[in-house]
């Protein structure tokens, strides 16, 4: 008797063994070629936009380029999708300072003339427009340099002490002349003692 309850218990397990692995087959390599065989069919805006909303990296100048030679378009399209949240437009700001393009300047320049885009996109904007285009960037940036709003200002003093040339540093002695909040004419000082290099602009 209970020779044959066990058998019969054995056999349950052996049954429901069987059927377990026909529901959960085990993973595989061929599974994992599906999924980046489905990764590599994405296109390069899909892409472009993975790579901007990894949360503890930021990609490269060649990482973007390893997608398409188009990235500074993609990166504009992006940023002007409205379906974009706002930390992947700030990014998409941030990649364009490695693209000295005409569109690319463009893009800044109307950045940061409308009036309604937001504080924090126009810090971003202000420094990747300096990064990429040197001294082409301070006509617009000295209207920040001078602008009520002092953080708007410190973000002016801080792009162009580092990244404008001979024109950058004549603003900011201009505007050290003028300046009355102690923070910003402590960062004005700073920026005038530090030495420029010059950013070449693209013709």
């Amino acid at each position: 008797m209970k020779r044959a309850l066990s058998l019969s218990f054995l056999a349950l397990f052996l049954l429901l063994g069987v059927s377990s692995m026909a529901q959960d087959p085990p993973h595989s390599h061929e599974h994992d070629e599906a999924n980046g065989a489905q990764a590599n069919e994405m296109d390069p805006k899909a892409k472009i936009k993975l790579l901007l909303s990894a949360h503890c990296s930021f990609p490269t100048r060649d990482e973007l380029l390893a997608v398409t030679d188009d990235v500074a378009s993609i990166l504009i399209e992006l940023y002007e999708d409205p379906a974009s949240i706002p930390s992947l437009r700030t990014r998409a700001i941030d990649a364009l300072g490695w693209f000295q393009e005409d569109a690319t300047a463009n893009f800044f320049e109307q950045v940061l003339t409308r009036p309604e885009t937001p504080e924090r996109e126009l810090h971003h904007a202000i420094s990747a427009y300096n990064k990429a285009f040197g001294d082409l960037a301070v006509p617009t940036t000295v209207v920040f340099l001078n602008h009520s709003d002092v953080q708007l200002r410190l973000t002016a003093v801080d792009a162009l002490g580092k990244n404008g040339g001979k024109a950058a540093q004549a603003v900011l002695l201009e505007r050290q002349a003028r300046e009355v909040d102690p923070v910003v004419s402590e960062k004005l000082q700073r920026a005038i003692r530090t030495p420029v290099l010059e950013t070449p602009v693209a013709q």
